[in-house]
């Protein structure tokens, strides 16, 4: 009960600052046009698992059999009307992430127009096209980013990745906040551990905010504190820090 108490404080936290300072942009808005590039290629067709990803999943049986198959893998969806402007201009960029992910994870599509289709597209509460979800070790993780191939892909890989990233050099850190606008921080000593809420936390939205493990004192005087085993929320766009403790 404690470990929840510290999971749900440490996530309220979390998704406070993230929406303050986090922009995305949702599957409906003025931004909308912004999310695809202007090509459309024509379509040509392979298994599910292979590395085009351009097999169309039919019926909730058969997504329930990929569910299961890929449940470690991952699997990337893409739910689709044939006649959506968006959906089509969608493909190009859709088949060449597949391609860059080598079948980790392994990328279907799912036609909302079809009966069978349709019906797994209300298992999901599908209500905006084409709309995206990468499902992983159980969880689901909306796409709601740029429908590029090369930030389909690293999406991807960052989710499939640790939930919490280990940082070994300060230059690494340094990137790393160049790249991320909130970065969650577990400041440990030489031989800690992650801590369990702080883990799971991460598990939770990973998709949305970046967690790390750092270790040693040099984060520490880097990041102006006197000790470590602290938990440090590192706001970048506000370029300071809020500093939460609390013990695994």
């Amino acid at each position: 009960f404690n470990s929840m108490n510290r999971i749900n404080t440490l996530l309220r936290l979390v998704l406070g600052l993230g929406l303050c300072f986090r922009t995305r942009t949702g599957g409906i808005g003025t931004a909308w046009d912004d999310l695809y590039p202007n090509t459309v290629e024509s379509e040509d067709g392979m298994g599910l698992g292979g590395w085009r990803g351009e097999h169309v999943i039919s019926s909730i049986e058969e997504m329930n059999l990929a569910l299961n198959k890929y449940n470690d893998t991952g699997l990337f969806l893409e739910f689709f009307l044939p006649w959506c402007g968006h959906s089509r201009r969608l493909r190009p960029e859709f088949r060449r992430a597949a391609a860059i992910s080598a079948g980790k994870p392994v990328f279907a599509r799912i036609d909302c127009s079809s009966p069978g289709g349709a019906r797994v597209c209300v298992q999901f509460d599908v209500q905006y096209h084409p709309h995206m979800l990468l499902i992983h070790g159980g969880k689901s993780y909306e796409y709601t980013q740029r429908a590029t191939a090369t930030e389909i892909a690293k999406y991807c890989h960052r989710v499939l990745g640790p939930h919490v990233l280990p940082i070994k050099a300060l230059g690494e850190f340094v990137e790393l906040l160049e790249e991320e606008q909130v970065v969650v921080v577990a400041l440990l000593e030489e031989d800690g551990k992650i801590p369990t809420f702080f883990s799971e936390a991460a598990r939770l939205i990973k998709d949305q905010v970046r967690f790390v493990s750092l270790k040693g004192p040099v984060f520490a005087e880097a990041l102006g504190l006197a000790s470590q085993g602290q938990t440090l929320v590192v706001v970048r766009l506000q370029q300071h820090s809020v500093v939460w403790s609390a013990q695994a």
